[in-house]
């Protein structure tokens, strides 16, 4: 209804426009509905490039947001295109050292993690949790989250110890920051887990997956996706 009437008063290709397909954009890729999503990220990144222009700080948040859509649709290599302009932007337009250019590149270098370009992907969360650390202190949910993912790229570097630590971090940062029992917390576990399971801790490993099931089953329920990885986990130890 918003979007309706945005372009009922300013026309179609006005930047409110742009905000409200962005805004209905993220609301529809949380629910799921990914394919609508991006058809929205598509058409407010068309406003945005022809209203502030290709260098600007909204269109590189809508290069971002449709990135994300993309990843989430398996479409990994035009996520990256755009993970990277809108990255460029950021680094031209805010600095390296903003916090918004760090979640681009936590979340590029994640990406990389996924295609395998695992160095590049080392680099990328080892600057965004840099700028994090700094930007936002030590102990920041922010922080957390580039500490989750640089723990994940560094397991798959064979780096266990690297990994244990920067799992055990994110782990201590979101259970005094979201408490014992919150889904983040589950997830941390379950990091974790995956590294003691690494390292051929096979006890240490099935105790956190079990912590981590008994969270996700009380929060997000039992028939949920978050859930059902969970049991997997613990089905790979058997």
């Amino acid at each position: 209804r918003a979007l309706q009437g945005a372009e009922a008063v300013h026309g179609p290709t006005h930047p409110v426009v742009a905000d409200r397909l962005q805004e209905l954009g993220s609301a529809l890729g949380a629910s799921g509905d990914i394919d609508r999503a991006r058809e929205l990220f598509r058409r407010a990144l068309s406003i945005r490039e022809a209203t502030g222009g290709s260098q600007d700080v909204a269109t590189a948040a809508c290069h971002h947001e449709l990135a994300q859509t993309l990843e989430a649709g398996g479409q990994s290599d035009p996520a990256r295109q755009h993970y990277e302009k809108a990255l460029a932007i950021q680094r031209a337009t805010l600095g390296p050292k903003d916090p918004t250019t760090a979640i681009t590149l936590n979340n590029l270098g994640f990406l990389l993690k996924r295609l395998g370009h695992l160095e590049e992907a080392r680099s990328h969360c080892q600057a965004a949790l840099t700028v994090f650390e700094k930007a936002l202190g030590p102990r920041h949910l922010g922080t957390a989250a580039v500490l989750t993912n640089l723990g994940a790229v560094l397991l798959a570097m064979g780096d266990t110890r690297g990994a244990r630590t920067h799992q055990e971090r994110a782990l201590k940062i979101r259970t005094e920051g979201l408490g014992a029992r919150h889904p983040e917390t589950a997830a941390s576990l379950n990091n974790l887990g995956r590294v003691w399971e690494a390292l051929g801790e096979t006890a240490k490993a099935r105790g956190h997956y079990h912590k981590a099931l008994s969270i996700y089953e009380d929060t997000v329920g039992h028939g949920h996706l978050l859930t059902a990885a969970t049991l997997d986990n613990l089905g790979g130890l058997l």
